[in-house]
């Protein structure tokens, strides 16, 4: 099974690892982090994995089911000395930018959106996971949009403030994928309901 390290998809009391524990405390997972090679060949990487957590918006034509919804925030360091409680469409404009992926085949759905609207911005780092990318802005003059539920985990712990994103991008709409080879098994079929369920106390 391979998952997003998008992390809105770390759960509190109710998660996916804490559920497994309680139902199913012998049954063994490994959960692997993935970049562009796996969007790039779905179709091998479905195959060869029970499940693909990934938002909409990557790949299309596979079975799937949504887990939840989380919405785009920007992230500024602690104290940054010209933003106070908001930031303007002109000041993303003009800050530099973190971001993730940002490669023709492979950037975050709030990036292709900005695309398509026409939103120019400078991007001067990028990176292959979301997890590191508030620790990474602390203390710079860098701005990034982020997914709600992971800015907020970490933006203590990171020295980051959150911040209304004054540009409207469509909320991420996080799924788990497989193939349609396994769609009938009952042992897949057992973890997508899991991981449903999960969701669902969100």
């Amino acid at each position: 099974m391979r998952c997003d390290t998008a992390p809105s998809w770390r759960w509190q009391r109710s998660s996916g690892c804490s559920a497994l524990e309680e139902r199913a405390p012998g049954v063994r997972l490994r959960l692997e982090p993935h970049g562009p090679s796996v969007i790039d060949d779905a179709e091998t990487t479905l195959r060869g994995n029970d499940l693909l957590l990934l938002p909409h918006g990557f790949i299309s034509d596979y079975p799937s089911q949504n887990l939840y919804t989380d919405g785009w925030v920007c992230v500024v360091s602690e104290g940054y000395p010209t933003i106070g409680d908001s930031i303007s469409a002109d000041e993303l404009r003009s800050l530099p930018w973190i971001t993730q992926y940002h490669r023709p085949t492979a950037s975050t759905t709030a990036d292709r959106q900005l695309a398509l609207l026409g939103f120019e911005h400078r991007v001067d780092l990028v990176i292959e996971s979301f997890l590191p990318l508030p620790f990474l802005l602390s203390g710079t003059r860098r701005v990034a949009l982020l997914q709600r539920r992971l800015a907020e985990r970490l933006a203590s712990a990171a020295g980051v403030r959150i911040l209304p994103c004054p540009i409207e991008v469509t909320d991420l709409v996080e799924a788990a994928w497989w193939h349609p080879l396994h769609a009938a098994d009952p042992g897949r079929q057992w973890l997508r309901r899991l991981f449903a369920d999960a969701s669902a106390e969100l």
